[in-house]
């Protein structure tokens, strides 16, 4: 086929389906871009001295660098090669040159304006690891186009990005549209196709849709991955932290819940200490103490009375909240700052079911109060955590070891009396545990005081994403979130998730390969696509007894078909496994299976591509160049010749024939409409279904 451009014609071959025809096929149109821009009036660059004469002349499309001209914008330059200094960014350079051109044309946009949204656009999108490869291949080897870039890709990069900057988003969006209303020739319009704009999706404007992202992503840092914490650590954790709220809980509430009334009663703490009635007292629970530190003892140098130290009885509390806190928030998933906004009596137990407690929090990147389920476990941590304090007028559920405003120079708000000012103190508090019982934590860190609890979030989020097909609406609701793009990037990422993930899809490929082979075998398998396969089966079937002959073997007829069924089994499979072909089950109950390299028009996806080529003015010649997916959404059953109809995933089918039969055969006055449908359906369907369900439906025909 061939391409006309402004300078000469370019010549497409029909594409055969290879990786390869495709590669040539879009430098063949990049070649035809360069020929069409090259020779173009550059009047916003300023004129440049030719390197070898020495003489001004005028600027050209593929100079190395832009030097632009307007008025305000001074020395303003753009170096191609600095900007992308890899040869195989070739495309991805043609491109911008193109898009610059074309947005200083058509829109009317100052250069300042088009290089400023241009360089944030690049490295928001293209430089984001999930979008390396777009426009980027060596000579003559095919490049991912705006095709890869669907609205949820889009969304979750956005929803990133605005931590960084909220304008420079908004400025990658305002780019993202002036590419989509520019009027391109055929061949630079192939390298705009299939751009996505999610706010039009949502039917609201750039402003709205930036500043909506912006809120639900004010607090927390996203654009960085959390790893979760190794399951030994976790083992570690969950080891060293329960005694507290379950062997212990009681007395361990009953001692400090004593040990702050003295406190508060008495007016020389310190001489207190000293005394014999507090030793006694301490002693008192001396079991209880001791099983997780040694009480220490100091002796008056006057009498040589012996006393417990304080200190230890410090470090229990640190411990115990230490403990309390890893368990709220590995339970939980809260946030660092929300950790340290909860106050005393967040925690209830159900009216209605005495084994549900509710915690009630407020989550600080929503602005929202969220009402969470939490087990019995939690529930106690946070009753210990009610009583490990100094400070009965704090109403802070995580608090410090002294009352703040004995020291403060300023009188204190009601609700900041003994709240952890800052990240950093939380996460010190967490790092209490470990270090006692000398067990690492790398993911506690001193420079992201939000990354610790972060990295708890991405650790439950992997054991919900592990047992639960809910998971991401279980996040969204245990984590705050306002979307679903939040939760699955806790879970995309996740190790224990991505594993996972594997090992669904390959018990998935297994068993849907040995649905078909059995199938196969068996001879209930309709439409063309069965037709094939079942003569590739007796292909097969030929092929081993000439090998068994060969070897000077004997196989009976059951050690044939055991062989022909493992044999078969292993082509499919690694025909699924390799994503050589789709085999996904349409809503139409067949199988699909199309080749993944097969870049022609399906049936079900022919009239969309049609539209959208017609929409777009682009000619099916430069489309043919482009990968064309199957729309199981409009399926259309065993008219595709890559539909395959099994006896295992069928059955909808046959029950539908069931009902248009009865509609055939009615002598009601059922609309004459329905009666041709009905028809049409049994004609169409009648052979296949024979073939897979034969003996029911000659039950059926003969009633």
């Amino acid at each position: 086929m061939v391409i006309q451009t402004h300078t000469s014609p370019v010549t497409i071959t029909d594409n055969d389906d290879s990786l390869r025809q495709r590669g040539l096929q879009q430098w063949q149109l990049l070649d035809a871009i360069v020929l069409e821009y090259r020779d173009k009036k550059m009047s916003f660059l300023r004129e440049v001295v030719d390197d070898q004469s020495g003489v001004e002349r005028s600027p050209k499309f593929m100079d190395d660098i832009w030097y632009l001209k307007e008025p305000g914008s001074g020395k303003t330059s753009i170096n191609f090669s600095d900007w992308f200094p890899k040869r195989e960014q070739f495309p991805l350079a043609i491109l911008m040159r193109v898009l610059f051109y074309e947005m200083n044309e058509q829109c009317k946009l100052s250069c300042s304006t088009i290089r400023s949204h241009m360089g944030v656009f690049l490295s928001y999108l293209v430089n984001h690891e999930m979008c390396s490869d777009i426009f980027t291949a060596f000579r003559n080897q095919p490049f991912s186009t705006f095709l890869m870039l669907d609205t949820y890709l889009v969304n979750m990069i956005i929803q990133l990005g605005v931590n960084r900057s909220v304008l420079g988003t908004k400025q990658v969006c305002n780019f993202l549209k002036n590419i989509s209303v520019l009027k391109l020739s055929d061949a630079a319009a192939y390298l705009t196709k299939g751009l996505q704009l999610p706010w039009l999706n949502e039917g609201i404007t750039i402003e709205e849709y930036v500043n909506r992202n912006a809120t639900a992503e004010k607090i927390a840092k996203t654009e960085g991955y959390y790893p979760p914490i190794p399951f030994e650590t976790v083992s570690h954790i969950v080891k060293h932290t329960t005694p507290f709220v379950e062997l212990h809980f009681e007395s361990l509430c009953e001692f400090f819940t004593e040990l702050r009334q003295q406190y508060e009663k008495c007016e020389r703490w310190d001489y207190y200490c000293k005394s014999k009635i507090f030793t006694e007292f301490v002693l008192q629970y001396q079991t209880t103490i001791e099983y997780f530190l040694p009480i220490k003892f100091a002796y008056a140098s006057a009498k040589g009375v012996r006393y417990v130290m304080t200190s230890c009885l410090t470090e229990l509390m640190t411990l115990a909240k230490s403990s309390c806190a890893w368990i709220i928030l590995l339970t939980t998933g809260l946030r660092n700052i929300d950790m340290r906004k909860l106050r005393i009596g967040c925690s209830k137990q159900s009216k209605k079911d005495k084994s549900i407690y509710w915690l009630l929090c407020y989550m600080e990147k929503t602005k929202l109060t969220d009402v969470l389920p939490i087990p019995e476990i939690t529930h106690k941590a946070i009753k210990l955590l009610e009583c490990l304090r100094w400070d009965s007028d704090s109403t802070a559920l995580v608090t410090t070891h002294l009352k703040q405003d004995r020291k403060d120079t300023r009188v204190l708000e009601s609700h900041e009396i003994g709240m952890l000012k800052s990240g950093a103190s939380f996460n010190k508090l967490l790092k209490a545990l470990p270090n006692h019982y000398e067990f690492s934590i790398a993911n506690v860190e001193d420079e992201d005081s939000e990354a610790t609890a972060h990295c708890i979030r991405t650790t439950l989020a992997g054991y919900i994403g592990e047992h639960s097909s809910a998971a991401i609406l279980l996040l969204k609701k245990l984590f705050g979130h306002s979307n679903a793009l939040m939760p699955e990037q806790y879970l995309r990422n996740n190790k224990l998730i991505q594993n996972r993930r594997k090992k669904l899809i390959i018990e998935h490929t297994k068993t849907l390969a040995k649905k078909i082979t059995s199938n196969v075998i068996n001879g209930t398998v309709g439409g063309q696509a069965g037709d094939n396969m079942k003569a590739n089966v007796e292909r097969f079937r030929e092929g081993i007894k000439e090998e068994t002959q060969l070897k000077n073997e004997s196989l009976n007829e059951v050690q044939l078909m055991q062989k022909l069924e493992q044999r078969l089994f292993g082509i499919i499979y690694g025909y699924i496994h390799d994503e050589q072909i789709h085999a996904f089950i349409t809503p139409m109950s067949v199988v699909c299976m199309r080749a993944t390299s097969d870049g022609s028009d399906s049936p079900c996806a022919a009239h969309k591509n049609h539209q959208d080529r017609k929409a777009s003015n682009i000619k099916k010649s430069i489309t043919d160049a482009l990968a064309n997916l199957p729309d199981p959404s409009n399926c259309v059953g065993i008219k595709c010749a890559d539909a395959l109809m099994l006896a295992d995933v069928s059955e909808p089918i046959l029950k539908s024939f069931e009902f248009y039969l009865k509609v055939t055969k009615s002598d009601d006055n059922s609309p004459q409409v329905l009666k041709e449908q009905a028809e049409m359906f049994v004609h169409v369907y009648k052979e296949p279904l024979i073939q897979v369900f034969n003996e029911r439906m000659m039950e059926l025909l003969d009633a």
